[in-house]
């Protein structure tokens, strides 16, 4: 599955470190985009996500959305199912 950011703020980075800390998915799933190039691409490379050229890249071939995200818990949880888009 692969989790796409269009912007790299304090509530995105949030969100990135927690599905990393949560090994809900790889760095390199996590796909992220922004105004600025300097910032998203430093920030990409500093924990292995993949900067996208624009925001479009960011979710072309996604078949879903994740609308709410304060119900999903990692594939690896004893607790969760494995979660699809």
């Amino acid at each position: 599955m692969k989790i796409g950011f269009i912007g790299v703020g304090a509530m995105a980075q949030a969100i990135i470190q927690g599905l990393l800390k949560a090994e809900f998915v790889p760095a390199q799933d996590i796909l992220v985009h922004s105004a600025h190039q300097d910032h998203y691409e430093k920030y990409a490379a500093q924990y292995g996500l993949t900067p996208k050229e624009s925001n479009l890249n960011c979710f072309r071939g996604f078949a879903g959305s994740i609308r709410r995200v304060d119900r999903l818990q990692p594939a690896n949880s004893s607790q969760s199912a494995k979660y699809q888009l």
